[in-house]
């Protein structure tokens, strides 16, 4: 209809009421247009059973002026006018109150995050298939075994990875709500004594009790050229792979565009991987070529140095180490075996969980060595 709300009717309603069916009248009613067509009832509607207000006003000995309280189409001797523009004020008053309640309702949902489903999980024979098909554990000789060394109870939603199986590590990785526990070194390691005694014992109960799965990767994760230990390092470094040598492919190495110092080269390690290197050798000799493999592999500064670098980045130091250096001319620098191969086992788990869907967190079990 038109006009103002008092005079509004809609088609086919019952007794002159929007709406229609009686049920929909009282839905009706709960909306704004609703809402200010009762207030204009409230004002035009003459109450019939007992005459009107002025009735009731007489009725308590006030004097009233009948005429002035009965105009047609009043109530208690209100104008048309006044009606119609108290209805309006009804509806600008409800229509605020009610776009208020969708603004406010709509900044909330934005606020609110939708809940995400929780990640089905996958087995521990998907994941360690993933695994093997991405670091082909059988092209490398190791000294342990490589993929699931200890199985657990449960599919695996949350996987943890952390430098080494420790006892630290597992109870940290539980707490955590870890499914599946993902290490550069495991157990079972060649020449050790396979008795669970000990320490061993410790921490095999520790792992078993908490239903969580053991993945291990070392050397396949050393030379992957991509998500391995070396990759990782080089990239953290900012320094491009220009090459690999060595067995297993397991050395890299990057020429710089002008040679640097062995002084530079220790400022940037410090910086990248928190700890200051021991540096030995032939500090003063500018370096044009850097290799570098991680972990303990201080004697593979014999094939850098054939190689023609003039320096050599590892985990470890040993004795023989300094000598060897000095004499082949080359600078090394021992940057620390768990500060170096922190990476290669975080780029892995992230790639696993974007390909099964899965969560992964790295936890540190820090190591000055």
């Amino acid at each position: 209809g038109t006009g103002s709300p008092k005079k509004r009717r809609t088609a086919g309603s019952v007794s002159g009421w929007p709406g229609g069916r009686r049920p929909d009248r009282v839905v009706w009613m709960l909306t704004t247009a609703g809402i200010a067509r009762l207030a204009a009832s409230a004002y035009d509607t003459i109450d019939e059973s007992d005459a009107g207000s002025w009735r009731r006003a007489a009725a308590f000995g006030a004097p009233m002026d009948v005429e002035k309280w009965s105009r047609p189409g009043s109530h208690s001797g209100r104008s048309v006018a006044t009606t119609n523009t108290i209805a309006r004020t009804t509806v600008t008053a409800c229509a605020k109150s009610n776009q208020s309640f969708l603004s406010m309702k709509t900044r909330r949902a934005g606020r609110e995050s939708p809940r995400q489903p929780a990640p089905a999980g996958v087995s521990a024979r998907i994941l360690g298939e993933w695994f093997d098909a991405n670091l082909q554990p059988g092209r490398f000789k190791d000294y342990c075994p490589n993929g699931l060394q200890a199985e657990g109870t449960r599919p695996i939603r949350k996987l943890i990875c952390g430098v080494s199986a420790s006892l630290a590590l597992i109870d940290a990785a539980r707490q955590a709500g870890g499914d599946a526990l993902l290490v550069h070194h495991g157990w079972f390691w060649r020449g050790e004594d396979p008795r669970l005694i000990g320490t061993q014992l410790a921490r095999t109960r520790a792992l078993l009790t908490s239903g969580m799965h053991l993945f291990a990767y070392h050397l396949p994760l050393d030379a992957h050229p991509e998500m391995g230990n070396n990759a990782q390092l080089g990239a953290r470094l900012g320094w491009r792979t220009d090459g690999r040598l060595g067995q297993h492919d397991l050395i890299s190495w990057h020429q710089f565009e002008r040679p640097t110092s062995a002084q530079a080269v220790s400022r940037l390690l410090r910086q990248r991987l928190g700890q200051t290197p021991l540096a030995v050798g032939a500090l003063d000799r500018p370096i044009a070529r850097i290799a570098w493999c991680t972990g303990a592999a201080q004697d593979m500064i014999v094939e850098a140095a054939a190689a023609g670098a003039d320096g050599f980045i590892s985990g470890e130091i040993s004795e023989r180490t300094t000598h060897l250096a000095r004499e082949l001319g080359i600078s090394y620098f021992a940057a620390g075996h768990h500060a170096t191969e922190r990476f290669g086992v975080q780029a892995l788990a992230h790639a696993a969980a974007e390909a099964l869907g899965f969560d992964q967190r790295f936890i540190d079990d820090p190591n000055p060595v």
